[in-house]
C-alpha cells in the first residue's frame, strides 16, 4: 500500500464531500441545471490558469473532438445534472455515500467486461463499499418507514 495514494484517495473523497454540501447550498436556490451551470463555470474560473502550464496539442487531433465533446457532455455535465437532482431530494451525507456506487461498479465491470484482476485487499474494499451502501439504503428503508 501507497501511503502517498491513500491520502490522494482520502483528499478526492474530501474535495467530493465538499463539492456535495456547496452544491446542496446552491441548490436551495436554484434548479440543478442552474446551479450545475454555477458550480462549473466557478470552477472553469479558477482553473482557466493551468491551461497556461498543461500541453493542450491533443485537442487538434481530429479524432478526439466527439471524444471530448463526450466527455464534456455525457460523461461530466449530464451525470452531474443527475446527481443534482437527487441530491436536492436526499441528504449530502447519502448522496456522497451512495456516489461510491460508481467505484464499485467500475471495479466489477472491469473484473467482468475487461478482465482484470483484483487482489485480496481489492476484494475487501469492492466488499466493504457495497456493505456500505447496503447498511446505508436500508438505514434510509427505516426511516421512510417511520
Amino acid at each position: 500500500m501507497d501511503p502517498t495514494g491513500i491520502a490522494m484517495a482520502l483528499g478526492a473523497r474530501f474535495s467530493f464531500a465538499i463539492y456535495a454540501l456547496a452544491s446542496k447550498n446552491v441548490l436551495k436556490g436554484m434548479e440543478p441545471v442552474a446551479a450545475v451551470a454555477v458550480v462549473f463555470s466557478l470552477s472553469a474560473c479558477y482553473l482557466f490558469p493551468f491551461l497556461l502550464f498543461f500541453d493542450l496539442s491533443y485537442i487538434t487531433v481530429p479524432g478526439n473532438f466527439w471524444l471530448l465533446i463526450y466527455l464534456g457532455i455525457g460523461a461530466t455535465n449530464l451525470s452531474y445534472i443527475l446527481f443534482s437532482f437527487g441530491l436536492k431530494q436526499i441528504p449530502s451525507s447519502f448522496a456522497v455515500t451512495l456516489s461510491l456506487a460508481e467505484p464499485l461498479t467500475v471495479a466489477i465491470l472491469g473484473v467482468l467486461v475487461v478482465g482484470e484482476a483484483l487482489s485480496g485487499l481489492s476484494w475487501i474494499g469492492v466488499g466493504l463499499l457495497l456493505f456500505g451502501i447496503i447498511v446505508l439504503t436500508m438505514g434510509r428503508k427505516g426511516k421512510l418507514s417511520s
